[in-house]
């Protein structure tokens, strides 16, 4: 039987130990292809690791320092060799956790946006990044949405691959300035992302809340609104298909151990 579903992930600078969870959880819940963009500085206990759990490499010369905006391009090329595939996820993978396959999700839509708590205006850092890439004009013009995680996509293949296309247009014509010499605007891709699936292209498309359950992003949340119990997680009594930013609150990142060593 052949895949029709595929995860994309960015995965440079990582090790077993960081994709360590990210790869005992999805292993337990979903089976079809999974291909992991890494760079030369994977090691080969990592590549055993991978290989072991049926999970395809992808290389690339790309530094983990630019790759929060290089992937998009990466995405790109992978999909486009991927021609029977029919679903995919784009995801982050240190920070990521799965307790259901997301493709089987009955909110499942041509492509599915992933909301933040907190709306543009009350972040200063996405803020900054919005302001710094495409002015004020821009930034007021949609800071009283929600903020939309560049983290994780899902969706059809073509609508994704469209999706990839125009993250890259958007990155190559309007970048990032940052003061600190020592960065490279890290996670600066969220303000592309974010003017994008604001605009009206993107009207219509399928955008979620935390307490959709599909996927929970947990960076700009409570931690108080998810529950672990019955070794999996679950908000408002919804059960949680992938949690996201997992590692931004100690208590949940405890639950989280507590979780993979229950699967193991």
């Amino acid at each position: 039987m052949k895949n029709k579903n595929l995860i994309i992930g960015a995965a440079t600078g990582y090790q077993k130990n960081e994709l360590y969870f990210f790869v005992e959880s999805l292993r337990k819940v979903y089976f079809d292809k999974v291909i992991l963009i890494v760079n030369k500085n994977i090691t080969e206990e990592t590549r055993n690791y991978l290989n072991l759990n049926k999970i395809d490499i992808f290389f690339t010369k790309y530094k983990s320092k630019t790759i929060f905006k290089d992937r998009y391009s990466l995405y790109s090329e992978i999909i486009k060799n991927q021609l029977n595939i029919e679903n995919i996820m784009l995801t982050d993978t240190a920070d990521v956790i799965f307790f259901d396959d997301p493709f089987n999700n009955e909110l499942f839509s041509e492509i599915n946006i992933f909301l933040e708590d907190k709306t543009i205006v009350e972040c200063e850092t996405n803020t900054r990044w919005i302001k710094r890439l495409y002015g004020n004009n821009v930034l007021n013009q949609i800071n009283k949405n929600r903020i939309s995680c560049s983290g994780i996509t899902l969706g059809k293949r073509e609508n994704i691959l469209e999706y990839c296309d125009l993250m890259v247009f958007e990155i190559k014509n309007f970048k990032y300035r940052s003061f600190n010499p020592f960065s490279a605007g890290k996670g600066s891709d969220q303000g592309n992302h974010n003017k994008l699936v604001h605009s009206t292209r993107y009207n219509s498309v399928k955008k979620f809340y935390n307490e959709d359950g599909f996927v929970v992003n947990m960076s700009n949340s409570d931690p108080k609104i998810i529950e672990y119990k019955d070794n999996n997680f679950f908000i408002k009594n919804r059960k949680i298909s992938v949690l996201h930013q997992y590692n931004s609150h100690g208590a949940i990142f405890n639950e989280v151990k507590k979780f993979i060593q229950n699967i193991k």
